[in-house]
């Protein structure tokens, strides 16, 4: 049986016991690095490397490692939020730290006490009937206490309830049924961030009223990068393809095929208009079909130009509030031949554009 593919591993080098990963390790930077520029420059290699292999078998678990960067990334660079955070680590790491190793004797063992008229010992000795020990030491009112490990969790807990509350949430994300990253929720009204788990294997057709879409987070330039991984699939026998690195989805077939995404945008572009690149491949005899594209319900229609290589088209479409969309290509019409989508791109337009 072929091992399981760990993008954590492979492409980002964070080995299975450096789990969870916390948001510095998942930037590769030293734990509580506090230069803004540090911060941003990490996050932005790493999503550089990480887009290399947006294409091919493995492009679905891309998209989810990109908005657990760019989740780390908003957190370390929110003050507040990165305070709570690095309040948590600290205090992780200290309730999860082995108490010193003496080299001397051991201290002597004291005389045991008498409470209500029986013995009580130390904890970790026998009884007098010689039984094992106790998982409690009995104080002289007759009450149990809790022994170390369970004030570990004790501490864990009051951590998490008292030292981050409305900063941060955390939560155990995951990538391919393998532990993810310690996830943040930034502080302040910034839009959740999370991540879906998708498999490796090409999404099935109809797929969109059984999986959970794949959220795609904004990018540092202000663009949303739509790729056909991470598209929920809607029509037959409408499906992924994949040659060589080139991702498309191909199988038009009905005007109701459609490709839908979910991203989240979080800067508007100047006008409130996004300027939507579509790229596309389709055969001479698909020349002057039609396609449709839509956000939230406004729609464009475009040209189909047959010139059997790719070619991106360009739409105008609103996006006048920030939070999550839903972007539609569908309605594809064709006079014959193919059509193989490539992708959709929403960048920042000017503020002169229509």
């Amino acid at each position: 049986m072929p091992e399981e593919f760990d993008p954590y591993s492979h492409w980002l080098g964070i080995q299975a016991h450096e789990r969870p990963i916390d948001h510095y390790r998942l930037l590769g930077i030293t734990r509580f690095a506090a230069d803004p520029s540090v911060i941003v420059d990490a996050a932005d290699e790493r999503m550089a490397l990480i887009r290399t292999f947006q294409t091919g078998p493995r492009g679905r678990l891309t998209q989810p490692l990109l908005n657990e960067i760019a989740a780390a990334k908003l957190c370390l660079l929110n003050p507040s939020a990165k305070a709570a955070y690095d309040a948590m680590l600290e205090g992780l790491a200290a309730a999860t730290t082995p108490p010193p190793i003496t080299t001397g004797p051991p201290p002597p063992t004291p005389p045991p006490r008498m409470a209500a008229g029986r013995e009580v010992r130390p904890a970790g000795t026998a009884n007098r009937r010689g039984d094992s020990a106790r998982p409690f030491v009995q104080t002289s009112d007759d009450e149990p206490r809790a022994s170390s490990g369970n004030l570990v969790w004790l501490v864990l807990a009051t951590l998490v309830i008292a030292g981050v509350g409305s900063y941060v949430t955390w939560r155990v994300v995951s990538v391919g049924n393998r532990p993810g990253t310690v996830h943040a929720l930034a502080a302040g009204g910034d839009a959740p961030l999370d991540a879906a788990d998708p498999a490796v294997s090409d999404p099935p057709s109809d797929q969109a009223s059984r999986d959970p879409p794949t959220v795609v987070f904004q990018e540092t330039d202000g663009s949303v990068n739509l790729t056909p991984p991470v598209a929920q699939l809607v029509g037959e026998p409408l499906r992924l393809r994949t040659v060589g690195i080139t991702d498309t989805l191909t199988g038009w077939s009905s005007p109701s095929d459609t490709a839908r995404w979910q991203c989240n945008v979080v800067k508007l572009p100047p006008n409130g208009v996004f300027r939507v690149l579509v790229t596309y491949l389709a055969t001479p005899d698909a020349d002057a079909g039609i396609f449709r594209l839509a956000i939230n319900g406004h729609e464009k229609q475009g040209t189909v130009r047959g010139q059997d290589n790719f070619v991106t088209d360009e739409l105008y479409l609103p996006v006048t509030r920030a939070g999550e969309q839903t972007v539609e290509l569908r309605g594809v019409e064709l006079p014959g031949g193919m059509f193989e989508l490539r992708g959709v791109r929403l960048v920042m337009a000017s503020r002169d554009a229509g």
